[in-house]
């Protein structure tokens, strides 16, 4: 037999995490909002990365067989945008910021994947405890996901 008293705390307790639940998940939702048009950028970093490594290496062939010819200007111009591509690939490094926004979006898509099923065992428990443990889990995902998002790209 449980005492009225202990029934009704439990039930206060309950209603407790069952909000504090719904403010983790609120939570998430704007992070979500926030990282979304992040890591949509990775895609162009990703091309610009293609588009002046491409850009370096065949001015840099242009160069070297302009070499054979007697034209010097070509070969200072196909020499100079070859050395500002590279210099572009070095100072904004491309592949760097696209890999970053890229793990973004994987541990946004993994952390989402484990939402769903942390929602089916949390409105599915009944113990107070286990309520606890899965919020605990939530709020690790979600410092996990402001920290990467929080990183400079």
């Amino acid at each position: 037999m449980s005492l009225p008293f202990f029934d009704q705390n439990r039930e206060q307790i309950n209603k407790n995490l069952d909000k504090q639940y719904q403010n983790y998940q609120d939570t998430f939702e704007r992070i979500l909002k926030e990282a979304i048009p992040r890591y949509k950028i990775a895609n162009l970093w990703g091309k610009l990365h293609l588009l002046f490594g491409f850009l370096a290496s065949i001015t840099s062939l242009i160069s070297l067989i302009l070499t054979l010819s007697n034209n010097t200007s070509l070969i200072i111009i196909t020499s100079s945008i070859s050395a500002i591509s590279a210099a572009i690939l070095t100072v904004f490094n491309p592949s760097m910021r696209a890999a970053k926004l890229l793990a973004l979006k994987e541990i946004c898509q993994i952390t989402n994947i484990e939402i769903i099923s942390l929602d089916t065992k949390f409105k599915n428990s009944t113990q107070i405890e286990e309520k606890i443990i899965l919020l605990e889990t939530f709020n690790e995902r979600l410092q996990q996901i402001i920290k990467k998002l929080n990183e400079p790209y």
